[in-house]
């Protein structure tokens, strides 16, 4: 299939000599007239579909002017007008009715050849596929990474016609810490394709690329992109403690419902209904808890009583946890640890034991 229709191919009808032995030099407007507007495209459509534009052919000159109108040979635009009396006045319009339909997807040209007092005048007609709304942000921040770390993201260009489209990737403004591929490529018909970018900080600040991607289709223009990415201190660290942050909660949902079965499990047992009174009336109310045992059951619930007894210290992953974290030592502890390795406490006491 042609992409590009010839206008005069599988035309029966005879050829109007009028059109074709006389010079049309003037797109648009002459010293006569003007065409609003000067040409007529139809983006976008698709197969089957009627379209239609109006054209306003306006007398700029002083006095009164006859026009001639010639229709286009492609039988895919049809151009339709009211018969006057064929002057128009000064500052007056003529208007014309151009109607665009083809059932093929490909790139459509004629022209309107309109015969004045001043010479040829020329209203070129253009329709054509496009590939659909691209829709890209005109910012896309990557976030805080740490240094070193690569992050990537996707520009998608999708296509719903039965056409392929290329497209290019122009950097506008460079930077190293940025890949960006492919540079260049194809929309398949009916499917999409994706430009990764990458991103991999080498020092502590906020970095920024700028790039332009153009489609292979008529009058398009480029679309700039803004990508932007900063480095941050401390990322991997406020990612561990926030992995070990949901670790804990899942731990303390597990534990309070092994707790409430155990509740469930116990109160339906006679001895246990005859003792609760006083162990009730010994450790008081629950509003009545000293400060130190709320920190112990919020902080720490994975651990037993008996652990926060006798001072013993919870393993999460080779990591130790204190019975209790109420300073900033405990904590400093727990954040300096590396998992697998013996704290300074134990490798004082494996040598003792040696």
């Amino acid at each position: 299939m042609d992409l590009i229709e010839d206008p005069l191919a599988g035309r029966t009808a005879p050829i109007n000599l009028l059109k074709h032995n006389r010079r049309y030099e003037d797109v648009g407007r002459n010293a006569v007239v003007a065409a609003e507007p000067a040409a007529v495209q139809f983006g976008g459509f698709q197969p089957g579909e009627v379209l239609q534009q109006i054209v306003r052919l306006t007398n700029v000159s002083d006095t009164a002017t006859r026009i001639q109108v010639l229709t286009p040979d492609s039988d895919a635009f049809k151009v339709s007008h009211k018969r006057g009396s064929g002057s128009i006045p000064p500052g007056l319009h003529k208007q014309l009715v151009v109607q665009f339909s083809s059932n093929e997807p490909r790139y459509h040209y004629d022209c309107i050849r309109v015969h004045t007092e001043a010479g040829g005048l020329l209203i070129p007609i253009h329709a054509y596929p496009t590939m659909n709304a691209v829709s890209l942000p005109k910012r896309l921040d990557l976030g805080k990474v740490a240094i070193g770390e690569t992050v990537t993201k996707q520009l998608q260009l999708s296509c719903k016609v039965s056409l392929d489209f290329d497209f290019k990737v122009t950097i506008v403004k460079h930077n190293k810490c940025f890949t960006v591929e492919p540079l260049a490529g194809t929309v398949p018909a009916n499917g999409s394709a994706a430009v990764t970018i990458s991103f991999t900080p080498v020092s502590l600040r906020t970095e920024e690329l700028q790039l332009e991607v153009l489609l292979s289709e008529y009058n398009a223009q480029p679309m700039p992109v803004t990508i932007t990415g900063s480095a941050a201190p401390n990322v991997i660290r406020d990612n561990i403690l926030a992995t070990a942050t949901a670790d804990l909660s899942t731990l303390q949902q597990h534990r309070q419902t092994q707790q409430l079965q155990q509740t469930g499990s116990s109160s339906n047992s006679p001895s246990r209904r005859t003792m609760s009174s006083p162990a009730k009336s010994r450790s008081g109310s629950p509003g009545q808890l000293t400060r130190g045992t709320r920190q112990r059951n919020t902080l720490l619930p994975a651990m037993t009583s008996r652990q926060q007894q006798q001072g013993q210290d919870l393993v999460l992953d080779g990591t130790y946890f204190p019975a209790a974290l109420s300073t900033q030592h405990d904590i400093n502890s727990v954040l300096n640890q590396q998992p697998g390795k013996l704290r300074t406490k134990d490798i004082k006491s494996a040598i003792a034991t040696r």
